[in-house]
């Protein structure tokens, strides 16, 4: 074989060489330019309420509870009932994609902004240690833009769950400029969480179970977002606040499919075992709470462990909150004066 053969030969491989060199470098550019491009457009998008917005409301001193949770919290707990009962003014901050994480840097931003609450009311639910905080709701802190994107070859697959989240906000923005029903945007403004009371039931859950529903395991501490939690529970108690970690009820389809309840009240009774400023109150049992009747819930069937209470629902829980947390701030204010009169006779 002569050399002009050879050379012959290899140029069909050093060609295909290039060729696939280049639609790398043609991919790789590709995948950097529409995750950047995603980017920009979330924030072109977003409709968050800014901080100092959501801080400008009417007599802020007067608010000493302060409200946090997701969207079993925006359903389930509600300034308008625990204002009447307890004689304080409510701050309620809650919605979907407001995990932990969000809560801790609202936090931080809060108690600068209002002030330090005197009692802070914390929606808890199963699945609490799964959640991730929504990113384009962690934009309007600017210590949470601190933190770096996933890196990887392909920027795409590695935030592949922000470009989810960017997506489902994109057709729920597309939903809402076209009139469709729905949850209405994240700018929930502290006026309107004053007068929200809920949403009806349809009443027609079923209470009996269905064939080999899926059931769901218990995702445990830390998970994704609990290292932010055990932080504001140090916040909460260097503050001097009263914090009341709600357990909210389900449906008796989701109680029978969140089966390893025990856990997460085993969870959190370690996590608070440090602070006697922290309590939990455990409304999702059948002893406390008529988990099986539909018109109180909004959802949870068999093999679905998200539910949400109803108008109804709420009005009742709210009523049983208000009422736990007299008795236990009362019980509190008479451990204090018995200590201070021991003091003072000492």
């Amino acid at each position: 074989m002569n050399l002009s053969t050879s050379v012959s030969k290899r140029r069909p491989l050093l060609r295909v060489a290039l060729e696939l060199a280049f639609l790398l470098i043609c991919l790789f550019v590709f995948d950097r330019s529409l995750f950047f491009l995603c980017q920009k457009a979330q924030k072109f998008l977003s409709s968050d309420v800014p901080l100092e917005r959501k801080f400008a409301v009417k007599n802020p001193e007067q608010r000493k509870i302060l409200v946090l949770g997701t969207s079993r919290t925006y359903e389930g707990v509600h300034p308008i009932y625990l204002r009447d009962e307890l004689g304080m003014d409510v701050f309620k901050e809650a919605y979907v994609g407001k995990g932990p994480a969000y809560n801790y840097y609202f936090y931080l931003h809060y108690r600068q902004s209002v002030g330090i609450p005197k009692i802070v009311i914390y929606g808890i639910d199963y699945f609490i240690f799964s959640l991730e905080s929504n990113e384009r709701l962690l934009r309007i802190f600017p210590e949470a833009n601190q933190h770096p994107y996933p890196r990887g070859w392909s920027l795409l697959l590695a935030n592949r769950q922000q470009l989810s989240e960017f997506v489902n906000e994109t057709i729920g923005e597309v939903d809402r400029w076209m009139g469709a029903r729905g949850l209405p945007s994240n700018d929930i403004t502290v006026e309107k969480m004053d007068i929200y009371r809920g949403a009806r039931s349809q009443g027609d859950l079923p209470v009996e179970p269905t064939a080999n529903y899926k059931r769901e395991r218990y995702p445990e501490y830390p998970g994704k977002e609990g290292k932010y939690l055990s932080s504001l529970l140090e916040l909460w108690h260097q503050d001097g606040v009263q914090v009341f970690l709600v357990v909210l009820p389900e449906f008796i389809g989701a109680y029978e499919t969140n089966f390893e309840r025990d856990k997460l009240i085993s969870e959190f009774q370690r996590l608070i075992s440090p602070y006697e400023n922290a309590h939990i109150l455990n409304y999702n049992s059948p002893d406390r709470f008529q988990l099986d009747t539909p018109r109180f819930f909004l959802d949870g069937n068999y093999g679905n462990g998200n539910s949400h209470l109803s108008r109804a629902g709420s009005r009742l829980l709210n009523q049983m909150l208000a009422s736990d947390v007299k008795d236990i701030l009362s019980v509190n204010a008479q451990s204090e004066s018995r200590d201070k009169a021991e003091r003072s006779s000492k």
